[in-house]
C-alpha cells in the first residue's frame, strides 16, 4: 500500500473536503463495495453500533479528530494528503445500527481503488483492535 501511495500520488492534489464512500470512487468502487461492506463495515457496526461511545477512546488513541457527524465520527490522516472518516449511527429497538467509512474525494488521484479498499479495512481493524487493548 505504501509503495502504491508513493508511486501513484500526484503532487498537485489537495484535500477537497468532499467526503465520498467507496462506491462513489471511479474505476471499481461500486463494484467492490458489497464485499468491502461485508468484510469491514459490518465489523464496525457489530463492534460499535449499540455503544458508539466506545469509539471515542479508540479514535483518540489512534490520533483521530472527533467531528460532529452521526452519533460519533472521527477523521484520520493516514498519509500526507490521504484522509478518511469513520462514522457510527447507533441502533435501538426500532432502528438497526449503521456505519460507514468515507474518504476525501481527492483519494482517487492518490491511490488505486484496491489500495483504498485495503486502507479502509486496515483503519477499521486498527480501531477494533484498539478496543481490545484496554
Amino acid at each position: 500500500m505504501i509503495l502504491n501511495y508513493l508511486s501513484f500520488t500526484e503532487n498537485n492534489i489537495d484535500k477537497t473536503n468532499k467526503w465520498v464512500s467507496l462506491k462513489e470512487i471511479p474505476n471499481g468502487g461500486m463494484m467492490f463495495y458489497p464485499a468491502f461492506y461485508k468484510s469491514s463495515i459490518v465489523s464496525l457496526i457489530n463492534t460499535f453500533g449499540h455503544d458508539s461511545s466506545k469509539l471515542r477512546k479508540c479514535g483518540e488513541n489512534l490520533g483521530g479528530k472527533e467531528i460532529k457527524m452521526g452519533d460519533i465520527a472521527f477523521d484520520f490522516q493516514v498519509f500526507p494528503k490521504v484522509f478518511c472518516r469513520v462514522v457510527i449511527w447507533e441502533g435501538d429497538d426500532e432502528i438497526d445500527p449503521s456505519a460507514t467509512i468515507l474518504f476525501d474525494s481527492s483519494v482517487q488521484h492518490i491511490m488505486h481503488v484496491e489500495s483504498i479498499i485495503g486502507l479502509g479495512g486496515y483503519i477499521i481493524n486498527k480501531i477494533i483492535n484498539e478496543l481490545g487493548r484496554d
